[in-house]
């Protein structure tokens, strides 16, 4: 009987014996490079799916069925690179390649090594990296080997035996090296049965040539283990590496901690000198301060007495005239009964008490007040909650410097371009318009830097904040403290806003109120939303401002409520901040801080301050 294996190589043919006896099972490994067909050839011997396609196989995998009335297994092992040295493929790849021999115990029958059929040539390089790879398993595996050429429909009209000639000689002599035992598969055919049980047929009688041997798996065992200890070993070394780096790591986190908290604490003493240094100075303008009021407060009441005894010459010298006249025209003089001295000497007094709020015999103050606050009393009346709207109001604009959108909001405010937004504010400046039926004032101020203390802040800025409140005179009704509702409100904001409004007067929160900018950010979210998520340092400034506040949206200058609705707020302001006379607006915000930086030193306090005592 003709061998139906033929080879036009030199090769020589091989006889197969009619009488070989039909195995039950056969067990075959398919090895190969990537992208050979591996796993859609076992698909077609196995006549099912039996190994996903499509994806790069990583490990070893077996799947068993009956073809041709046998029982076959089939292992399916992951690639190695095109041209790859043994030296160049990852070792879990070599293990695998290894294992795929004891998965099929006692041992395969067949290696099959896929080649793919193609245009191109077989190169020296291909040759020796297939050899090597096989070589994993042992030295004689190519007695166990067949070449199965895949993706066979690329064949057309040329047979395998022309596809061998004319794939040169490196291909030539892995077929020989095989002994000249190779097969075709077409895996886009799989209705062709032949194909499949005429491969089975080759391996039963390369099985019998060998008396029915297969590859033992002793040898392969020993060369798993050895790589397996190489990759442990590996393993091993990579650990030891990461614990040194994890330890260096660790050194240097310690270490820039220990610096931290070095520079940390030389930062809080530092910090806290200078805190020291401020209010010594603080204590030495207070007493200043305290000593100035007292004495023009002594100076104020010996007018005050001189004005009481010069009334009360009038009053006299006009009792005096009056006893002249006939009774009957004395009675008909136009004042009421019981106005006489004693009764217009008590409404002096009562002028007196309620306009400076200062004893008039102490020169004290006669609620618990601190005397260092006597300036802001001159002049103050009790304002009804009946109070009428107020004619004019007076307004200053404070805030960070470049995008808190004061000039901005002044523009809005006013409702025309008065203030220019294309530069930075360097002086503060104001501007007047008739809104909403009043006569309104907006003063606008540099900025300081958002994160800057107070004494990084250059004297010039400050001079201007300082110098905002002198351009409306007596004083404005309300500060409006802007703060954008984009970005955060750390504790160091916190800090810096308090430090800058307190130039003015630690009591200044009382006429304050935060204006957010930017409300067209907002989108659905509510301002209390806002400042609910804005954390604890910006609630603690709204609260610092007695909880008021107003959204203001300068993108949309048509929507003319909010502006009325803020003055609204700063009217109510007027009306119920420590019971302040809605036309007073911030007269005490000419603190001892004013005094330094605005009042020459050869010149009286009182001389620059348009507050009087109401007669």
């Amino acid at each position: 009987m003709a061998s139906r294996w033929s080879s036009s190589l030199g090769g020589g043919r091989q006889t197969a014996s009619p009488e070989t006896q039909r195995l039950s099972e056969l067990r075959i490994v398919l090895l190969g490079r990537r992208g050979t067909g591996k796993s859609s050839s076992g698909n077609t011997i196995l006549g099912r799916e039996a190994f996903k396609t499509g994806r790069v196989t990583v490990q070893s995998e077996k799947s068993q069925g009956e073809v041709a009335g046998r029982q076959v297994t089939v292992v399916r092992t992951p690639g190695w690179g095109w041209s790859d040295s043994v030296q160049e493929t990852p070792e879990l790849v070599k293990q695998e390649i290894v294992r795929s021999v004891s998965l099929c115990p006692p041992g395969p029958h067949a290696l099959l090594l896929a080649i793919p059929v193609g245009s191109y040539s077989f190169i020296e390089r291909e040759r020796r990296s297939v050899q090597e790879h096989l070589e994993l398993l042992s030295e004689r595996v190519w007695r166990h080997t067949i070449v199965l050429f895949t993706w066979g429909d690329k064949l057309r009209d040329t047979t395998i035996e022309q596809h061998i000639e004319r794939g040169g000689e490196e291909l030539q002599r892995l077929v020989e090296k095989c002994g000249n035992r190779y097969h075709v598969l077409n895996n886009r055919d799989r209705g062709d049965g032949t194909q499949v049980t005429e491969l089975l047929d080759k391996i039963e009688e390369m099985v019998a040539g060998h008396g029915g041997w297969h590859i033992t798996t002793e040898r392969n065992w020993e060369m798993v283990k050895r790589i397996r200890q190489r990759v442990k070993e590996k393993k091993q070394r990579d650990e030891e590496r990461k614990r040194e780096v994890d330890q260096i790591r660790k050194e240097c986190e310690e270490k820039e901690e220990e610096l931290k908290q070095k520079m940390e604490e030389e930062w809080s003493r530092r910090e806290e000198e200078l805190k020291e240094k401020y209010r010594e100075r603080e204590r030495e303008r207070e007493e200043e301060l305290k000593q100035r009021m007292e004495e023009e407060c002594s100076r104020r009441e010996e007018e005050m007495k001189e004005k009481r005894k010069t009334l009360k010459e009038e009053e006299l010298e006009k009792e005096t005239e009056e006893s002249t006249l006939p009774l009957k025209k004395r009675n008909s003089k136009e004042h009421p009964p019981g106005m006489g001295l004693s009764s217009r000497r008590g409404s002096i007094d009562s002028v007196w008490s309620s306009s400076s709020g200062v004893s008039r015999d102490s020169g004290y103050s006669t609620g618990s007040e601190n005397p260092r606050w006597y300036l802001m009393r001159w002049g103050r009346q009790t304002a009804s909650p009946e109070t009428q709207r107020l004619s004019e109001l007076r307004i200053v604009l404070l805030g960070w410097s470049g995008w808190t959108g004061k000039s901005l909001s002044g523009n809005t405010i006013l409702g025309r371009e008065a203030f220019r937004t294309e530069l930075v504010t360097e002086q503060s400046e104001k501007s007047q318009g008739d809104v909403a039926g009043r006569q309104v004032t907006v003063v606008d101020t540099p900025g300081w830097e958002r994160y800057d203390s107070v004494q990084e802040t250059p004297e010039r800025l400050k001079q201007e904040i300082v110098r905002s409140v002198s351009l409306c005179p007596p004083g404005p009704h309300a500060l409006l403290l802007l703060i954008p509702v984009l970005g955060s409100f750390t504790e160091r904001h916190g800090r810096s806003v308090q430090e800058h409004l307190e130039l003015l007067s630690e009591t200044v929160w009382r006429h304050t109120i935060v204006l957010f900018t930017w409300g067209d950010r907002l989108g659905d979210t509510t301002i209390e939303q806002h400042i609910e998520r804005g954390g604890e340092e910006l609630q603690r400034l709204v609260e610092k401002c007695g909880n008021r506040y107003h959204v203001l949206n300068n993108r949309d200058r048509s929507d003319s409520t909010q502006v009325t609705e803020l003055l609204d707020k700063i009217e109510e302001t007027g009306r119920t901040g420590d019971r302040m006379a809605a036309g007073e607006g911030m007269k005490n915000c000419k603190t001892e801080k004013l005094e330094n930086w605005i009042l020459p030193s050869s010149k009286s306090v009182w001389s620059h301050t348009s507050v009087t005592p109401q007669h």
